[in-house]
């Protein structure tokens, strides 16, 4: 840890973790700037070169992974780069990612998956711009789908993704099959999750 009492800053280096109110950040570096009343923070690379202790920040329901995270704790707003973040069933990853003090967050350059793998997942809808209201829902702009890094030709004019825990409604979709007896039926699946 370094002080800079005239430029009114701390510097945190290697394992750095921070806790004030609801928030709680944890990142290989971060600055804090009392006279902007903001925290920098990034990670840090190993000898091999490797990023480790990538920022990871917590505020009330919303958890973050990034690279880069600026947050104004006076204001409640921040400014985060390549973030992945899990929104209920699914994971929403985003180039550009700005937090208001509301905890709604908005998104640019990004995409919407239920895949669990960080990098390169099996498949996703991306989007130019998203809308985030933890605990309710994502709503995209145009989104296309992309399934093992090759664009499929389906787009959606926008994209709704309800992000709620528990029971909720949905489209069913019928399915039709036959049974070893021949006889034929109909069923009905719930698309969006139990």
């Amino acid at each position: 840890m370094r002080f800079d009492i005239k430029e009114q800053k701390v510097y945190l280096f290697r394992e750095s973790a921070i806790k004030y109110e609801d928030l709680d950040l944890k990142a290989g570096y971060v600055e804090i700037d009392f006279g902007k009343k903001t925290m920098n923070a990034t990670f840090i690379k190993d000898s091999a070169g490797k990023e480790i202790q990538v920022p990871d920040f917590t505020q009330a329901q919303q958890k973050f992974k990034s690279k880069v995270i600026t947050y104004n704790y006076e204001t409640k707003r921040g400014y985060i780069q390549n973030v992945f973040t899990k929104q209920d069933e699914g994971y929403l990853h985003g180039t550009i990612v700005k937090k208001m003090e509301n905890d709604i967050t908005y998104l640019k350059d990004g995409w919407y998956t239920t895949c669990d793998r960080e990098e390169d997942p099996h498949f996703e809808f991306k989007f130019g711009r998203a809308k985030v209201i933890p605990g309710k829902k994502v709503i995209t702009g145009p989104a296309y789908l992309v399934v093992a890094n090759v664009p499929v030709p389906l787009g959606i004019p926008f994209g709704y993704f309800p992000s709620k825990a528990g029971r909720r409604s949905g489209i069913l979709v019928p399915t039709y099959g036959n049974l070893p007896t021949g006889d034929f039926f109909w069923r009905t699946e719930d698309i969006t999750g139990p």
